[in-house]
């Protein structure tokens, strides 16, 4: 598998040898790919029951069908919950994508808090915290953080998880983790600098 370089000379019958001469072939493995899906959703390309090259980088996306939401995708042992998908193409490689009704009707609306560092206040581990959420789980937020404001926008996983980074001009990038309890709609979360950590 892969390049191989193949190298030919001709000999006569005097023993007079020809120049080499060289070229290179690739040796290209391919293997069929598994796409499940469960639940209601598609998964696009459609690349389910084709052949693949073994070592290929494949690209896949999970889109929701209604009332469902995207949960994660299985790959071997991994658990992947970002509706983009990318992975290394195996042998007689399985991949599954797995929708599950949407959790977030009950939870949709407007979510206002404070944030703090539950070991001391201060102005610069201080602030506020405002945003919407809708019904596919999607959010928008804005939030008043040591004087400055920022924006923040994303989805929550089925699970109710959400994690990125705000960049901040002229300061390290504030990292941000946050919880939506889908039984109660109560909304936490952790925001951190890198030297300080504060709670939602």
């Amino acid at each position: 598998p892969g390049p191989n370089t193949i190298r030919v000379r001709a000999t006569d019958t005097s023993h007079n040898q020809s120049k080499d001469a060289t070229v290179t072939v690739s040796f290209v493995v391919v293997s069929p790919l598994t796409v499940n899906i469960n639940g209601s959703g598609t998964v696009s390309p459609n690349l389910n029951g084709t052949q693949q090259p073994v070592g290929n980088t494949i690209k896949l996306t999970a889109k929701p069908g209604t009332g469902q939401v995207f949960s994660n995708w299985v790959v071997g042992d991994d658990t992947i919950t970002t509706a983009a998908l990318s992975f290394v193409m195996q042998t007689n490689e399985v991949v599954t994508a797995n929708f599950v009704p949407n959790p977030f009707g009950p939870v949709v609306g407007t979510y206002q808090g404070l944030i703090y560092d539950t070991n001391g206040l201060t102005p610069q581990s201080s602030g506020f915290f405002n945003a919407k959420l809708t019904g596919s789980g999607a959010f928008t937020a804005k939030l008043i953080f040591a004087g400055k404001s920022l924006s923040l926008s994303g989805a929550f996983s089925a699970g109710g998880v959400f994690s990125n980074s705000i960049p901040r001009k002229g300061s390290t990038p504030l990292s941000v983790q946050l919880n939506l309890d889908i039984a109660t709609g109560d909304l936490t979360g952790v925001f951190s600098d890198g030297t300080i950590t504060t709670k939602l």
